[in-house]
Parts: C-alpha cells; sequence; structure tokens
C-alpha cells in the first residue's frame, strides 16, 4: 500500500487509472507514485533535520543571554544586600547627622542655586532623610515636586507639594508619596534639577535601585536635559563595579556626607 493513503483511496486511484489508461500502465504507474513518494520521503527528513539544527542553533544563541542576565541579576542583588545591611547599620543620629550634611553640600552647589523647580523624594526607612530638606526649599520658595509610582506598575509620576505635613501619605510599596489630589499637577519638562535615592552606587556614577526599574525608566527623558543628583550615605558607596544595563541612568553627580562628587569632572566639594 502506498504509503500516506488509506486502503479505499488507494482503489480509487487504481480504477481511475485502469479506465483512462487500461490494465498495462498500471505497474508503471504504481513505480511511478512509489519513487515520488521515497523522494518526498527523502526531501520531508531533509527539512525536518535542517528545522532541528536551527531550533538547537537558536537554543544555543539564546542559552548564554539568559546566562549573563541570571548573572547580572544575581551580582546586583548580592551588591543589594551589601549595601543594605551597611545602611541599616547606622545608628538613629548617625542618620540624622549625615542626612544634614548632605543637605548642606546640596545647598552649596551651583546646581541646586540655579534650580528653581526641584524633583525630591520623600525618604524611607534607612534612606537619606530629606523631610528637612524638602521644607527647607519650601520655606525658601523653591518648587519642590515629588514622585509617586502607579500601582501594578513600574511607571512613576510626579506631584508639586506645598506642604509636607499634609500633601504626602504612605502609598505604593509602602513609600511616601503625594496625596491624590494633587497627582498629575506638574510636567517633566519643567523639573530643572533632580535628586534621587539609591541603595548603592559606584565610583563612576552607576546607581543600583530597588529593581523596579521606576528610576531608571523616568530619568532617561530627563537625562542631559537636568542635573540627576544622587543622596547616599557613604557607606552605600561601592568600591566594585555595578554591571551595567541598557536601561541604566547614571548620575551627574553624588553628594554623601563626604561632599560631592561629580561624574565628567574630577572635582570634589
Amino acid at each position: 500500500m502506498i504509503s500516506g493513503l488509506g486502503f479505499f483511496e488507494v482503489i480509487i486511484i487504481l480504477l481511475i487509472v485502469l479506465m483512462f489508461f487500461g490494465s498495462k500502465e498500471l505497474p508503471r504507474f504504481i513505480r511511478e507514485a512509489a519513487r515520488m513518494i521515497g523522494k518526498l520521503r527523502l526531501y520531508s527528513e531533509k527539512v525536518r533535520r535542517e528545522l532541528n539544527e536551527v531550533t538547537s542553533f537558536t537554543s544555543d544563541i539564546a542559552s548564554p543571554e539568559k546566562s549573563f542576565r541570571d548573572e547580572v541579576n544575581e551580582k546586583k542583588n548580592r551588591l543589594r544586600a551589601i549595601c543594605l545591611k551597611r545602611r541599616k547599620s547606622l545608628t538613629e543620629e548617625e542618620h540624622t547627622q549625615k542626612s544634614a550634611l548632605i543637605a548642606e553640600y546640596l545647598f552649596e552647589t551651583d546646581e541646586f542655586k540655579k534650580a528653581k523647580t526641584v524633583l525630591m523624594y520623600a525618604a524611607a526607612k534607612t534612606e537619606v532623610r530629606t523631610e528637612e530638606c524638602i521644607k527647607s526649599m519650601l520655606s525658601k520658595g523653591r518648587r519642590v515636586v515629588l514622585p509617586y509610582c502607579y500601582p501594578n506598575s513600574s511607571e512613576m509620576g510626579i506631584a508639586e507639594i506645598k506642604d509636607f505635613s499634609t500633601d504626602i501619605r504612605v502609598g505604593e510599596y509602602k513609600m511616601l508619596e503625594p496625596v491624590d489630589e494633587i497627582r498629575n499637577n506638574f510636567l517633566k519638562s519643567d523639573i530643572q534639577l533632580v535628586v534621587c535615592p539609591g541603595v548603592g552606587f559606584d565610583k563612576n556614577g552607576a546607581r543600583l535601585g530597588r529593581g523596579k526599574g521606576c528610576y531608571d525608566a523616568f530619568l532617561k527623558e530627563l537625562k542631559e536635559k537636568a542635573p540627576i543628583v544622587g543622596f547616599a550615605y557613604q557607606c552605600q558607596m561601592l568600591s566594585e563595579d555595578l554591571p551595567f544595563d541598557y536601561h541604566d541612568i547614571p548620575m551627574d553627580m553624588i553628594i554623601t556626607e563626604e561632599g560631592v562628587k561629580r561624574y565628567g569632572q574630577d572635582t570634589t566639594i
């Protein structure tokens, strides 16, 4: 029986051959049909092997990429744990004193003096504290903008606050954020200086965040348009380089209790 055809299909084909070509042509037809089916089998086997090779090759290419991504994430998680542990080890008094020094260094920079509108952050847990810094800016007539995260998203919004005591609430990811009533009231293009937190920073100005990517996505549009400043304690500064992802946004300067470090320059205040 010819492979790929059922019994009744074969009978019908044979009857058609008998009707139109006679019994003499029947053996030749069977031979030709068998030869064609043999060729089709060889061709289909060749195609199958080539498809398997392509699939195997694609798998081999994807594996190193996945391995590299896993390696980057593993290193970031390791460094994140180190920085968080160092930050948590600071005493209450150290948090207060170091944060005050960091704010003073910020106020002394030309970038801050020129900026009428500053994107800050409301500190949470063991981050460099910003409440007094924000209150000072508001009292001096600076416009202060704070970020907030959209629920179940890495997208970040901004809102201008007027009073730290009434315009802040605990929001997404248990972070302090502007209250709902004042959200979406400010244009990103009006920001003249950005101050953002970080879990850790390296000597090249690379920032290690919490891993959600909120700041990197937001800062991408502001890079080169407004100075971007990282707030950190000196214990958060890493001696080894952070692995760099395509979406990572480096800082223009980092301020710790030891001073201001500008990147692309050798000046430390």
